[in-house]
């Protein structure tokens, strides 16, 4: 026998309920509950049932569980189908696509992309359609393509305002902060941020407020703010142990290693950085355990232990290239020729420094491009040195990173500093 109307409005709550859970404002413990007994109650309707599936797919994701996420999605794909719904239909398709599973006939990113696209436009769901332009912005962004991310991101945001959606707004704009980041356009990025986080006071959306701590740490380590960083990044990963978000949880403990490793407080970073790589190969999350490796090589660069150094560099090189993750592999080519230059080895460190030096180039990272130069330039001679080293100063100028442009200037004297080659403050 089919649910009434009464159970009919508990099945809307407990959806409703879920929904509150993924996005982020509470725990999804007693939202997975709920859902679970109303799934194998069998007194379902189809489109209750296929709801009530994908939603427990979108909390078994959230909390790492990938299997039962996938296994809830390809459930719920099939009564969606039957029930004519694109807009569900497409949802359980690109999540499964995400996941590893290419539940259509697509041979392409490019096909598929179009297809769900459509799939959207048909049902004229202008949230589903918001929500997978986000996710492209965030692929595109791991993948350093800029400034596609942004594209992604700005038409994402325009149809979440206009569904009246703050915390998708939100959530774009914490992405177009985490690009300019990226981009070593800083200011830009915390304007970004500065708007994401009013949003998020306005919706309550605290996942999205950790997200933006977090990389606001980031950039507060970048210009040696160290105790800054850690206090803001703790508030972070508190608000993402809450909300049982193991991602962010592992994005702000690899921060916290980081920092840790720049205050010299190796075991203590070395324990973040663990704890935070564990969670990455749970979450099937390969570039932040390339990202955990890379950490743990700086590490034991510091320590002066230089093939434990190079190994867990090497390994996390391979996941960079895997993913096609140039700015991994850009940080992971500098360590190397960090590397080298420590033990000598002049043209092994030139080789990794070169190639770093492009790689930083062409995504646009000025400022991690002149850190390189600060030691690519004391293996080069002449002209070639000189342009290095004024192209160096030019960039941690524009980034207005005092120290490193300090370093700059008294690390090579006999390059004079001319003021009408640095770009206006």
């Amino acid at each position: 026998m089919k649910i009434g109307k009464l159970a009919v409005a508990g099945v809307s709550l407990a959806l409703a309920f879920g929904f509150t859970a993924c996005s982020g404002n509470t725990g999804g413990g007693a939202a997975t509950g709920w859902l679970e007994k109303l799934a194998r109650s069998g007194a379902l309707e189809k489109a209750h049932h296929a709801a009530c599936l994908r939603q427990l797919g979108k909390i078994a994701e959230d909390q790492a569980r990938l299997d039962a996420a996938r296994d809830y999605y390809k459930q719920a794909l099939p009564m969606f189908v039957e029930l004519g719904d694109k807009s569900g239909e497409a949802d359980c398709l690109r999540a499964l696509w995400i996941l590893g599973v290419n539940a259509t006939t697509c041979a392409s990113r490019e096909e598929f992309n179009a297809l769900i696209f459509s799939l959207y436009a048909e049902s004229k769901d202008k949230r589903g359609e918001a929500e997978y332009l986000w996710i492209l912005g965030n692929t595109a962004k791991h993948r350093d393509e800029h400034p596609a991310d942004e594209n992604f991101y700005k038409q994402a945001r325009s149809l979440y305002a206009e569904c009246g959606d703050k915390s998708g707004e939100a959530n774009c704009l914490c992405g177009q902060g985490n690009s300019a980041s990226l981009q070593s356009k800083y200011p830009i990025a915390e304007d970004f941020f500065k708007q994401a986080l009013q949003l998020c006071d306005e919706c309550g959306d605290k996942r999205c407020e950790a997200a933006c701590l977090q990389v606001q740490g980031q950039i507060a380590r970048l210009f040696s703010k160290l105790s800054y960083t850690e206090r803001i990044t703790l508030n972070a990963l508190r608000s993402d142990v809450k909300l049982g978000n193991k991602l962010g949880e592992a994005h702000s403990l690899r921060s916290l290693g980081t920092a840790a490793r720049l205050c010299s407080r190796y075991q203590e970073a070395k324990n973040f950085l663990k704890q935070a790589r564990s969670l990455c190969v749970e979450l099937e999350r390969t570039d932040g355990e390339a990202n955990c490796l890379s950490e743990l090589g700086a590490i034991a660069l510091d320590q002066s232990a230089y093939h434990d150094a190079e190994d867990f560099l090497n390994q996390a090189l391979s996941l960079y290239a895997e993913d096609k993750k140039a700015h991994g592999e850009a940080n992971c080519r500098w360590f190397l020729g960090l590397v080298a230059y420590e033990q000598g080895l002049r043209e092994k460190a030139y080789e990794h420094l070169d190639e770093a030096d492009s790689l930083f180039a062409d995504i646009g990272d000025t400022h991690s491009q002149s850190k390189v130069i600060r030691t690519l330039a004391k293996l080069q001679k002449g002209k070639q040195r000189e342009d290095s080293v004024r192209e160096g100063r030019r960039f941690a100028f524009a980034a207005r990173d005092e120290v490193l442009f300090g370093q700059l200037v008294h690390e090579f004297p006999d390059i004079p500093l001319t003021f009408d080659s640095l770009p206006a403050p």
